[in-house]
């Protein structure tokens, strides 16, 4: 037997709660074998070398040169679960099966061993003592917790001395508010319910059998693939949910789904919305807009020639499709303008002259002629059928002012 170590003033009894997966736990109190510890998981005594080993606080094994040994460790064989309630608590048995030999040895470490041991016995009454139900130091002399003999179908209560009784009674008798009475009195759940101003409609949820029939009641979807899914996903700014097959969804980028930088649309106000420019032809700045200059660089103006560069000045124009090598409207560059203009022609006309006699010394000749003229000219008045004819400084087609505006 080693040299026994001083016993300090402890509680035996150390509780823990554990981690996923966690195994070893310690003791900080002494004990004189390795059965002297109860083990506790979730209020279930456990079984030493079943359920749990006993070690060093390095963890070795512990052999009897090892003992009385200060502090350990409870090893447990299978890994414990999440948020599992260990209580290591000190249980040495209150025996004694040897004696001191008449005229024998009386050896000092023996002696201090047995000595320690009492004491340590004395620790763990104390520990259990301390918590059970007992009176207060201050509590006056004579006072008593002493259990009545007789106390069957009674309640434990007190006196007015303070001392404990068996009360006779029943539920009736207990304490309870007048509220809870009138819930206490309800002879049907219908009416407790009601008591306890639960609405109709949840009584109807309260009375259903199972899921399918409350979500009847309540009209909700039944869960599905779908749901699942999207339930599954954790939100992200600037992100939005798209199935990307049955049962299936993963976000994308909000602007994934939006017109591409450089793109024009037609805008029905006479201001841009947020994320576009008017395409006035204003210069402006190729930092601030790099993406967009990216993409038009300098086709529709060079800016200032370093910081900034133009937009494209839609004020006033239709937009054409670009030619690209194709027949009609052929050899334009790429964001160039154009005039409005007439497909070149002439009108032909035909003029008729007569000359002859008309009396009192007038005369007239009359000439057939069936000529090209280019230099007859007269304002333009109506054919009898489609109305006087609209005209103005340009040549252009029935239209509607909109606001042209490029994404950037």
């Amino acid at each position: 037997m080693t040299t026994v170590p001083a016993l300090v003033d402890e509680t035996p009894l150390d509780q823990y709660v554990s981690t996923a997966g966690q195994t070893d736990f310690n003791f900080t109190y002494m004990i004189f074998a390795t059965t002297d510890i109860k083990v506790y998981v979730n209020g279930v005594l456990k079984t030493i070398t079943t359920d749990y080993t006993v070690k060093t606080a390095g963890g070795a094994t512990i052999t009897s040169a090892d003992l009385p040994m200060d502090g350990g460790k409870v090893i447990f064989i299978t890994p414990l679960a999440l948020n599992d309630a260990v209580s290591l608590s000190r249980d040495i048995p209150i025996s004694r099966l040897t004696g001191y030999s008449v005229a024998g040895a009386f050896r000092a470490d023996v002696v201090n061993a047995e000595f320690t041991k009492i004491y340590a016995v004395m620790q763990q009454l104390e520990r259990d003592l301390f918590r059970g139900i007992i009176l207060s130091p201050y509590d006056a002399a004579g006072a008593s917790l002493l259990l009545p003999t007789s106390r069957t179908n009674s309640f434990l209560a007190f006196d007015a001395d303070g001392d404990l009784i068996a009360s006779a009674g029943s539920v009736t008798n207990a304490i309870v508010s007048s509220y809870m009475a009138t819930v206490l009195d309800d002879t049907t759940a219908a009416s407790a319910l009601t008591t306890l101003g639960v609405s109709a409609f949840v009584q109807t949820i309260l009375n259903d059998a199972d899921a399918a029939a409350v979500r009847t009641t309540i009209d909700a979807q039944a869960s599905n693939a779908n749901l699942s899914a999207l339930a599954g996903l954790t939100g992200a700014a600037n992100k939005i949910p798209m199935f990307s097959g049955a049962g299936t969804m993963s976000l994308v980028n909000l602007t994934d789904t939006a017109p591409p930088i450089g793109s024009i649309v037609a805008y029905a106000a006479n201001t841009p919305p947020t994320g576009w420019l008017e395409c006035n032809g204003a210069a402006i700045s190729r930092t601030t807009y790099a993406t967009l200059f990216t993409i038009t660089s300098t086709t529709f103006g060079v800016g200032n020639g370093s910081t900034t560069f133009n937009i494209p000045d839609l004020r006033g124009y239709f937009v054409r499709g670009w030619a690209n090598a194709g027949s009609i409207d052929s050899g334009r560059a790429f964001g160039s303008t154009q005039t409005d203009a007439f497909q070149g022609h002439y009108h032909n006309m035909v003029a008729n002259q007569s000359s002859g006699s008309a009396g009192a010394g007038a005369s007239y000749t009359t000439q057939a002629t069936d000529a090209t003229r280019t230099d007859l000219t007269t304002a333009a008045i109506t054919d009898g059928t489609n109305g006087t004819p609209r005209t103005s400084t340009e040549t252009r087609p029935t239209n509607l002012a909109l606001m042209y505006c490029i994404k950037y």
